[in-house]
């Protein structure tokens, strides 16, 4: 279990790993570690799955309990502890945010060497331009949080796109749109085609690749909108992140995110190259005219 310092997000996901792993090796329930400690049980099971952070007195104590005497293993736990209870650029948002989950997205966002995204009614946020993300958050958000959640989000949003593409080493960011995403008219046709000529040029950086499913693939399995996000570490498995009209949500279950990745895999394959995807995006641009 790497203990190499990142942010707080990925850092209490790693924590969360190693009590688990140490907890595993003494072969003890969570029951029997929790009446051990003198805790409740629902405090372990959130230390476990990393909705709180743990004390760094309460985290030796753990560790003794778990037999750990490693110092240079504790002292990074130690550190990972410190850092998973760091405040994050977002926590000034967190009234407007949808959820959890989705607060723990924007930490692994940044963390992630590569970010893999499905969509099939909308352009993603992260490659809107700020007119065409005004129009959506407005249709949308609006009418379910109020103006001032709609503000809130575009901030966020635009956050979000200058820390993944505005600093040097971002990650790998691969997108499969279904060619909808592209005629659905979701603002005026001079904020359709703007927004269109960005999503084209950002498909020659080298670190985005855009892939159009024309309509001529024919049907195919339609999940609803999921991104995979992978990290360059062994020890940080990928997640998955669903997001649809009820509710959003991060799975780190291995056996389902593989479902996710093979789903991309069988999506990909429909889709048109990068290079007559982006034929296809200039296309339907100008006929926003």
């Amino acid at each position: 279990m790497s203990t190499e310092l990142h942010g707080p997000i990925l850092g209490r996901r790693r924590l969360s790993a190693a009590l688990r792993h140490a907890r595993d090796n003494t072969g003890a329930t969570q029951e029997q570690v929790a009446e051990a400690m003198d805790w409740s049980l629902s405090k372990l099971i959130r230390i476990e799955k990393g909705t709180v952070g743990i004390s760094t007195t309460d985290l030796r104590s753990l560790l003794a309990h778990y037999g750990v005497r490693d110092p240079e293993e504790i002292n990074g736990l130690i550190r990972l502890a410190k850092t998973s209870r760091e405040r994050p650029w977002w926590a000034a948002y967190r009234d407007h945010l949808p959820s959890l989950d989705f607060e723990k997205l924007l930490g692994l966002e940044a963390e992630a060497s590569s970010i893999e995204t499905f969509q099939s009614t909308l352009i993603p946020g992260l490659l809107q331009t700020q007119a065409y993300m005004r129009y959506v958050l407005g249709g949308i958000v609006n009418d379910v949080a109020g103006p001032e959640s709609v503000n809130v989000r575009e901030e966020v949003r635009l956050r979000r796109q200058k820390a993944l593409f505005e600093v040097e080493g971002a990650p790998m960011f691969r997108v499969v749109l279904d060619e909808a995403t592209l005629r659905r008219v979701a603002a005026s046709p001079a904020v359709m085609r703007q927004q269109l000529l960005h999503l084209a040029d950002l498909n020659t950086r080298p670190n985005i690749v855009i892939e159009v499913i024309p309509f001529t693939a024919g049907p195919y399995v339609d999940s609803g909108t999921f991104a995979v996000l992978s990290f360059a570490g062994s020890s940080d498995p990928p997640v998955v992140y669903l997001e649809n009209a009820w509710y959003d949500m991060l799975i780190d279950k291995v056996d389902q995110v593989s479902k996710y990745q093979l789903l991309l895999a069988n999506l990909r394959q429909r889709a048109l190259n990068p290079a007559d995807s982006e034929a296809l995006v200039r296309k339907i641009a100008d006929e926003f005219r």
